[in-house]
């Protein structure tokens, strides 16, 4: 995993290299670059963009949102329901390229997708989200900048 230099001191973002499924692809099994983003602004969510590029089969990058808790939750077990899912690669021996692995699961009406993330990246980049807002401060943040522009509004009034 390499840390992006640049990215403002409000936001977290780390280079992956990734190994997804893919339902319905001609080739489901592939070894891809993906980014695991989070920013500051808006405390609940992380991302995750799936990158285009060499050896992708993306134009564009393929981006995806979900709740910053339900990828700590996978670290323990299976976490979220419906969409973006996650849990712990546990088949007796470690995943892919000797390293355990955390699987995202992804459904959309465009097909599905699992992807293989080795547990210590992930476990870096909550640190580094933990850091920027630790849990269960988000709702703080959010009324903050509620707040704000409730205020920005009224005034332009």
């Amino acid at each position: 995993m390499e840390h992006i230099d640049g990215v403002e001191e409000s936001q977290v973002s780390h280079l992956l290299t990734v190994y997804y499924l893919v339902s319905g692809h001609s080739y489901p099994h592939q070894q891809g670059h993906a980014e695991l983003w989070y920013d500051r602004d808006d405390p609940c969510a992380a991302h995750i963009s799936f990158l285009s590029g060499a050896g992708s089969t993306y134009e564009e990058p393929v981006t995806w949102e979900f709740a910053r808790n339900l990828m700590g939750l996978g670290l323990q077990g299976l976490s979220g329901h419906g969409d973006v899912m996650f849990w712990p690669y546990q088949n007796g021996k470690p995943g892919w390229n000797g390293v355990v692995q955390i699987v995202m699961s992804l459904k959309s009406p465009d097909g599905d997708c699992l992807v293989l993330i080795p547990k210590d990246d992930v476990i870096s980049f909550l640190r580094e989200t933990y850091r920027l807002v630790p849990p269960r401060k988000e709702r703080k943040i959010v009324r903050k900048a509620l707040s704000r522009y409730l205020s920005e509004v009224l005034e332009w009034e």
